[in-house]
């Protein structure tokens, strides 16, 4: 980026008086990059999650390093974030293999039982066999037995499910998750919440078109507490961060308008903006029709915010325009507290591959395990797609169940995904679900 771009960036940014989260990171890292001696200087540094930083937080960690100890912890088996934060394992493995640090492994995982962490290898040695994680740092992997001897003994085995159907009226995979947690004793579902987050995780590759009805359908039961981590922002339409401006700094701030203008761009934009400038509202600037249609919004958004019921006309414009319903928008803005889980009833994670990612699960179900979907070329899948499912496998405390279907709602789905083929037979269970297995 040239010079003149970035100072262009930073005047707009001190116009709008808004910075991000990158911003304030690039903004001190040049600070002390043209002013060593304000450097802080720390006993020690202490960084976790490293394969997940961009080369952003790679520079400002390496100016830091310069004046203090630095101790970096990370694994690139888990380096999810590339397409949502820029971010690489690149960094890592250079830190690795460079000659400026000192490597220590931690080989031990005590969440995982022996068949989880035997099937990771037997994933990771497989991938590598056909040229994938060519990169990858070689590290060990090995179960912690004396704290997981009891699970590995009680659980074997990875179930692999094969469901012939699942759509709202035949939901097999639902009623199958729901038949082995309701099978499971008192004392099988009190040590789960004691030893994981969650007594159960269920996954997907992406939210629709599984979790949806999955999550419906235990909602729908009453011993059973549903959580999701779908409830961030970035699942939300960005035009709501232009409402939250108008909301929160008032309703003519230029900074609201300039994010509608960027999210529901019209022919006038470009117009509006240079009339403007830097002293003038975008506000007066605005066509009419376009300042009433994002008011109306504006008021139903805030209706929502204050737990107030839409009319019919309202609500039926909300989801047109903007496509997504008022309950969803509901669940960001207040999502459910995982600390007010109800003792008596069985609480369910439900979420993506990346989502479950930093969290456990008890019993664990991996849904969309189809060629196709997971992964999408079963030939040469992709990297990205080989780490997300090495970390939803290894959320696992106790047992895991990797889920494939014949059918969703009346589309043929692929065969079996080929990642539970990488798996050693002798480590799966396999069970078909059908209309013969419910009899």
């Amino acid at each position: 980026m040239a010079n003149e771009d970035v100072q262009f960036y930073f005047d707009r940014a001190n116009y709008y008086d808004a910075v991000s989260f990158a911003d304030s990171i690039f903004r001190v890292l040049r600070y002390l990059n043209n002013n060593y001696d304000e450097i802080p200087e720390y006993e020690q540094i202490l960084v976790d999650e490293y394969q997940d930083f961009n080369k952003l937080v790679v520079f400002f960690l390496d100016l830091l390093a310069k004046k203090s100890g630095i101790l970096i912890v990370g694994d690139d088996d888990q380096a999810l974030y590339g397409n949502m934060r820029t971010a690489s394992p690149k960094y890592m493995r250079d830190k690795y293999y460079g000659s400026e640090y000192r490597n220590y492994d931690l080989p031990y995982c005590s969440r995982c039982t022996k068949v989880i962490v035997r099937s990771m290898k037997d994933v990771v040695s497989q991938a590598q066999s056909i040229g994938k994680l060519k990169s990858r740092i070689d590290k060990e992997f090995k179960c912690f037995t004396p704290g997981k001897r009891e699970d590995s003994e009680n659980y074997p085995k990875i179930i692999h499910a094969h469901c012939t159907v699942q759509k709202s009226s035949i939901p097999y995979i639902s009623r199958f998750i729901d038949e082995q947690l309701s099978s499971l004793s008192a004392k099988q579902i009190n040590k789960a919440k004691q030893e994981a987050d969650f007594t159960a995780l269920v996954a997907a590759p992406t939210r629709p078109p599984y979790l949806d009805q999955i999550e419906t359908y235990f909602q729908e039961k009453g011993y059973y507490q549903v959580f999701t981590k779908s409830n961030n922002t970035s699942d939300m339409p960005p035009v709501l961060d232009g409402y939250e401006k108008l909301l929160k700094q008032g309703r003519k701030t230029n900074l609201g308008w300039r994010i509608l203008l960027k999210c529901r761009s019209i022919d006038e934009t470009p117009d509006i903006i240079k009339k403007a400038g830097n002293d003038n509202s975008i506000f007066s600037f605005l066509p009419e029709e376009f300042k009433d249609k994002h008011l109306f919004l504006l008021d139903s958004y805030e209706k929502i915010k204050n737990e107030k019921e839409l009319s019919k006309v309202e609500r039926q414009v909300f989801e047109e325009e903007l496509d997504i319903t008022p309950a969803e928008v509901d669940g960001v803005i207040r999502p459910e507290d995982e600390e007010g889980k109800e003792g008596d009833k069985i609480d369910i994670m439900v979420t993506t591959y990346v989502g479950c990612k930093g969290l456990s699960g008890g019993f664990v179900f991996l849904t969309g395990l189809n060629n196709g979907t997971v992964p999408n070329n079963p030939a040469s899948p992709l990297n990205i797609e080989i780490r997300n499912f090495i970390v939803a496998l290894t959320r696992t405390v106790k047992r895991c169940y990797l889920i494939s279907n014949s059918f969703f709602g009346g589309s043929r789905q692929g065969k079996s995904s080929v990642f539970i083929d990488w798996i050693n037979d002798k480590r799966i269970d396999y069970q078909y679900v059908d209309k013969d297995y419910w009899r």
